[in-house]
């Protein structure tokens, strides 16, 4: 990505919108924001030297209107019109120009919902008459062409909207009186689909079990090279939580054996796409042998395309040769059969048609070509970038795993699969994982879903599912989420589709919450306004006697504080309402602000639950109920005034296990709280981990 750059524009208070829209399309006309090669008067921007991708082989800009369908962009396709083009034109500079990103096609897709809204006004679409209406308007037709339950990705857009609308306000730029315009479009996050809508919003993002027992018959049933391959691919992806991208993007010596220096131990060099930086990650023992043997298969097939590479690599400007036609190179002319053996052509007049001139009939019968002239063309055929398929981590087409001989996935054709080698993209993987227009592997083997609809496999499906089981098994969040090369842990909320019932259950069994009341509390100290202070005094003093509890100190959460490590049971069940290691203090003024919003939606939930199956007895419902009687006895501890602010405190069962407990007991020789009523009294601050 390339650097911001400094970029002015100063409007003029006091004179014309239409001056200074015009001024400020002059002076982006002169920013290099996207290179030199980028003519500001073209339909269509090469974006290559402002980001790069790495599944799309070219990033582009096309200005068409708002009926523009992805990737069926031809000369003839509507474009975007005047005036409203060039305020397009330079309003992309400038934001880009600021603050580079890959998602600048959002700004345009949002522009180009306002331009059809103000097509609906006038024929002529100007940018000054941009007003409240108009982005509603927009707003209204983005809403309606996003076919999602969720709809994310229309307040995405709705978002860019709004910064639109504040940058023509703030620059005097509109010809109506100065206004504020919010977007009203709330996406639904997963954790708020229940009931039969869950089920289908999981259904959705999950593989079917048909279509993973396919994959494996697949993979260890078939003779293609191709089926082999992507369902090695699928394989994969099952055994590690990373995108297609990611793995397409591996070097063919990415496996490392005795990480760690454990002979046993196994892991994968990734390159992370959403902003996490490379990284060595571990495979888990169960997958062990099966990725060893998969990539072992994938070098297999892919072997005799890093061979053409290496070449290319080494000599861009001359033509690979096998071995059986090495004895070409040196001749000025070849023969049709020698042109056709080489590379694989049925006929190579036809093959050629207007690229290559003939030379004429040697002998009377056969035609023959330049030597020359074949070198190049097969050299202008080399993958763009060449030698780099990725340039900031300079990885070579010759050391990537996923590069295959020219059209391998073709199956009309092998033309020049001899000479050429090309990278393995997902949509040549797409067409064999099944689209419905098209047939896939699974349709050519005859295999389909129990009631006969087609068998189709998203690869992004397996990081959803590699989530989901990972709920299942109670692995920590933030072990999940470094895991799968995420930024947050937060971010796991979108893969996992765990049922909640079963989750619940799970939690239920563990521990029964049903007594918690609120007891008496000793005084503390006045702390409660630092609550980063406090947890690393807590990081600080709260030391373990025994090194079997070496990995116990304090975390900041969204309401209080967690003394447990990355394993415990209280983040792997996502609750630490109901963990008896989750300390609270009177006065974080963040009580009093996410407390009443939990039990308003805890409430609102519980109601819709219980109009499914089970009702009272659901149990979601009844876990749901034990967190609401921690939150309640919560507001009643804020609501007394005989417990002063500062006290520190927890509420749990007083008979369940806590790692908290049992140090407390090591280091002060005495219980913590009183399991009398089963009920654990607030414990005082500098009990806990201060010298007052």
């Amino acid at each position: 990505m390339k650097k911001p750059q400094i970029i002015h524009f100063t409007p003029k208070r006091g004179v014309d919108a239409i001056e200074n829209i015009t001024a400020f399309i002059e002076k982006a006309k002169g920013w290099k924001v996207f290179g030199d090669g980028v003519n500001w008067e073209d339909n269509k921007w090469d974006m290559n030297e402002h980001a790069q991708y790495r599944v799309r082989a070219t990033a582009s800009i096309q200005w068409t209107n708002f009926d523009t369908v992805p990737g069926r962009w031809n000369n003839k396709t509507p474009l975007l019109k005047q005036p409203f083009l060039d305020f397009a034109k330079a309003y992309l500079t400038y934001t880009q120009g600021l603050k580079p990103t890959k998602t600048y096609l959002n700004t345009l897709y949002a522009m180009r919902a306002l331009e059809r809204a103000l097509c609906n006004r006038s024929n002529k679409p100007c940018p000054t008459r941009i007003d409240a209406n108009a982005l509603n308007a927009a707003q209204k037709l983005l809403y309606d062409k996003d076919r999602t339950n969720n709809k994310k990705q229309v307040s995405i857009l709705c978002k860019e909207l709004e910064r639109l609308s504040l940058f023509l306000n703030e620059r005097c730029m509109l010809r109506c009186a100065p206004f504020v315009w919010k977007h009203s479009v709330k996406f639904t996050s997963p954790d708020q689909v229940i009931g039969n809508d869950f089920k289908t919003y999981r259904a959705d993002k999950l593989p079917t079990d048909t279509c993973i027992y396919a994959l494996a018959d697949i993979y260890n049933g078939t003779d293609n090279p191709k089926f082999k391959l992507a369902a090695t691919v699928a394989l994969l992806l099952f055994s590690n939580p990373s995108r297609i991208g990611e793995l397409l993007t591996l070097d063919h010596k990415c496996l490392i054996r005795d990480f760690q220096n454990d002979p046993e131990a196994l892991a994968i060099r990734w390159f992370p796409e959403k902003g996490a930086d490379p990284f060595i990650k571990s495979i888990m023992p169960s997958w062990r042998d099966l990725v060893v043997k998969a990539i072992a298969e994938i070098q297999q097939i892919t072997n005799e395309a890093r061979n053409i590479a290496r070449w290319y690599d080494k000599r861009p400007d001359t033509i690979y040769l096998p071995k059986e036609h090495e004895h070409l190179r040196g001749k000025n002319e070849l023969t049709s059969t020698e042109v056709k053996e080489l590379l694989s052509v049925p006929v190579a007049a036809s093959y050629f048609a207007n690229n290559i001139a003939k030379l004429g009939k040697r002998d009377g019968f056969e035609w023959h070509y330049s030597f020359h002239e074949i070198e190049q063309l097969v050299i202008s055929r080399l993958p763009n970038g060449m030698p780099f398929r990725l340039n900031e981590q300079k990885l070579r087409f010759s050391e990537s795993l996923f590069i295959v001989p020219y059209n391998f996935f073709n199956p009309r054709s092998n033309a020049l699969s001899n000479v050429l080698f090309e990278q393995v993209k997902y949509s040549h993987l797409k067409s064999l994982f099944g689209k419905k227009n098209k047939k896939s592997m699974f349709d050519k083997l005859g295999m389909f879903e129990p009631d006969g609809s087609k068998i189709i496999f998203n690869p992004h499906s397996a990081r959803h599912w590699n989530e989901t089981t990972s709920e299942y098994g109670l692995v920590d969040q933030n072990v999940r989420a470094a895991y799968a090369g995420r930024k947050s842990a937060g971010q796991n909320n979108w893969y996992s589709h765990a049922d909640k019932t079963i989750t619940s259950r799970k939690a239920i069994e563990i521990r029964d919450q049903a007594d918690i009341i609120p007891p008496n509390v000793d005084t503390g100290i006045d702390i409660y306004n630092q609550p980063a202070t406090l947890s690393s005094l807590v990081k600080n003093r709260f030391n373990p006697m025994n090194d079997t509890f070496n990995e116990i100190k304090a975390e900041v959460t969204n309401a209080g504080f967690c003394l447990l490590g990355m394993d415990q049971t209280c983040k792997k069940l996502h609750d630490h309402y109901l963990c008896s290691d989750h300390l609270y203090i009177k006065g974080d003024p963040r009580l009093e602000s996410v407390i009443p919003v939990e039990i308003e939606k805890l409430e609102s939930d519980n109601k819709q639950w219980q109009e499914t199956a089970n009702g009272d007895k659901n149990p979601i419902v009844v876990r749901n109920r034990q967190i609401l009687q921690v939150l309640n006895n919560i507001m009643v501890i804020l609501a007394d005034s005989h417990i002063p602010k500062g006290s520190f405190f927890r509420l749990a069962h007083g008979k369940d296990y806590s790692k908290t407990r049992v140090t407390y007991y090591q280091r002060n020789k005495k219980l913590l709280g009183d399991i009398k009523g089963g009920a654990i009294p607030l414990i005082k601050v500098g009990d806990l981990c201060l010298s007052t």
